[in-house]
């Protein structure tokens, strides 16, 4: 079975789950960390219920990961009360058998997992690893400075036909690493905004540390567009 027909089976299979609501009238489990510990390990089997609900505050990181003896397991992971729009769209992360990525807002969130059930008669087990950790921002303020690299943005045809120039700043979310994580223009003429935040994604920055920890940043990258 090629890739393309196995990606369609499973989808079809999580499809399944969902518009049947879980005929065994299952209901998400919620996801309870123990008091001295960021991580929680949970084992089950896709035939029991294999929903969970996990409850993520501002700005935390959050790390899946799934084990299971059947290459044909994967998790899911959506909003538990999407809005209108999100209804019927795509998965936050569909497929995965592992995630890590930083929470910048406070949510519920639902981890389902699917795929074969049995093998040989026998339920497919599987183990979740799931870490919650408390991600510090801190303010950088103008970070030109701490670049590593910073491209400098190409100037827009329709802002040299127009005799358009000056400063752009760029409000930018720095990683542990010193990378962009993310990019928007706040301030300057809107004319230069997609070039800026373009070549703001492309730069990286030395790391920032707080009592010896790489901590997230959050800071501007200002341009200054001359024609």
């Amino acid at each position: 079975m090629n890739t393309l027909a196995k990606s369609v089976i499973l989808t079809i299979v999580f499809l399944a789950f969902v518009s049947l609501g879980y005929a065994q009238n299952c209901k998400p489990k919620l996801i309870v960390f123990p008091a001295d510990s960021k991580t929680v390990t949970l084992k089950g089997n896709i035939k029991k219920c294999p929903e969970y609900l996990l409850q993520i505050k501002k700005n935390q990181r959050l790390q899946i990961k799934l084990t299971s003896a059947n290459s044909n397991v994967y998790f899911a992971l959506d909003p538990a009360n999407p809005s209108a729009e999100e209804e019927g769209g795509d998965s936050f992360c569909e497929d995965c058998r592992e995630f890590d990525d930083f929470f910048g807002s406070a949510g519920s969130w639902k981890i389902f997992v699917y795929g074969d059930e049995t093998v040989e008669n026998k339920p497919v087990e599987y183990i979740l690893t799931i870490t919650l950790t408390d991600s510090a921002i801190v303010e950088g303020g103008v970070l030109n400075g701490k670049a590593i690299s910073l491209p400098k943005p190409p100037f827009p045809k329709e802002a040299r036909r127009t005799g358009a120039s000056g400063l752009v700043t760029v409000k930018v979310l720095l990683d542990e690493t010193g990378k962009v994580l993310t990019a928007e223009a706040v301030s300057g003429n809107k004319v230069f905004y997609d070039t800026a935040e373009e070549a703001a994604v492309k730069a990286s920055f030395t790391p920032t540390l707080r009592n010896g920890k790489p901590v997230r940043v959050e800071g501007v990258i200002v341009y200054n567009f001359k024609p």
